[in-house]
């Protein structure tokens, strides 16, 4: 007497569904399956300037905001120039790169005003491209207004005018005092003038 399973392994599907299970299994081997693409090495290729950034022009305080695009390979290194300082990421002045490179001056200055230049390299070689950033000072502001003001044509005028008059004065002080001025009475003169009264005084 032998016992009888307790599990049956047996299919319990119908004959006519058994090659659909066996084709499902076979697609879902099939997308597990991830065909290796062979990866095509790009060129060396020196940058170039795609987008070049524009002119700008501000009003001091104001966000001053600059963007490139350069293509390359490999990917080239991009340097910022402003006034002939190059530019590092801080407080005044924001680098980034999203695929278009970016350079941001929060909080545009007087001494910002001028040339912006920007230098691409790789081994293959190098981009260049500038541009220029104005600053306008504020209404409320006229510091720099006076500062950069035209000079008056009348300057050398009164300054002539200055000159003589002080002259003229400086003359008519001395003559009032040389009118004015007062003789000094020593001891010498006052010993003197009382020998004389005296001498007088015994003639009389």
């Amino acid at each position: 007497c032998t016992a009888k399973p307790k599990l049956d392994y047996r299919t319990q599907l119908p004959k006519d569904m058994k090659d659909g299970v066996k084709k499902i299994a076979e697609m879902e081997a099939s997308w597990q399956h991830t065909e290796t693409q062979e990866e095509v090495e790009e060129e060396p290729k020196a940058p170039m300037f795609i987008m070049k950034p524009e002119p700008q022009v501000v009003v001091e305080g104001e966000w001053a905001k600059f963007q490139c695009r350069v293509i390359g390979h490999p990917k080239p290194r991009l340097i910022w120039v402003l006034n002939g300082h190059t530019v590092i990421s801080g407080s005044r002045y924001k680098l980034t790169y999203d695929g278009i490179y970016h350079l941001d001056i929060p909080k545009s200055r007087q001494y910002d005003q001028g040339k912006v230049e920007v230098f691409a390299r790789n081994f293959c070689g190098e981009a260049y491209c500038f541009t220029t950033l104005e600053v306008r000072p504020k209404f409320d502001d006229y510091r720099a207004v006076l500062k950069h003001s035209p000079k008056p044509w009348y300057d050398q005028d009164v300054k002539s005018y200055q000159n003589t008059d002080m002259r003229l004065s400086c003359n008519g002080c001395s003559r009032k005092n040389s009118l004015l001025e007062v003789p000094v009475l020593t001891y010498g003169r006052l010993k003197r003038a009382n020998k004389a009264n005296t001498k007088r005084s015994r003639r009389e």
